[in-house]
């Protein structure tokens, strides 16, 4: 990592909007192989994960995370109602 600069990539790999795209598990470790190799981290965006009509609901790469390179985001009011905004 180049001294001073912090590398992220930043994911919805659960139910994505508009699509609806599933993230194979393969491609979540590939992705987490990756940015391990490149000393960089996941932001991921798992806000609509709980909509996924199959079961059981795909995982998350957090779920896949051993070295606490992964950062899970989500909300219970977005998919709840969309307009809603809860601080």
């Amino acid at each position: 990592m180049i001294s001073g600069q912090s590398n992220a990539v930043v994911v919805v790999p659960n139910c994505n909007n508009p699509m609806g795209f599933i993230m194979p598990e393969p491609r979540k470790r590939a992705l987490l192989a990756l940015v391990q190799r490149f000393d960089a981290a996941v932001i991921e965006d798992d806000v609509y994960g709980e909509l996924v009509w199959e079961y059981p609901r795909p995982s998350t790469i957090k779920a896949l995370d051993l070295d606490g390179r992964v950062l899970l985001c989500s909300s219970f009011s977005k998919t709840l109602a969309p307009g809603l905004r809860v601080g």
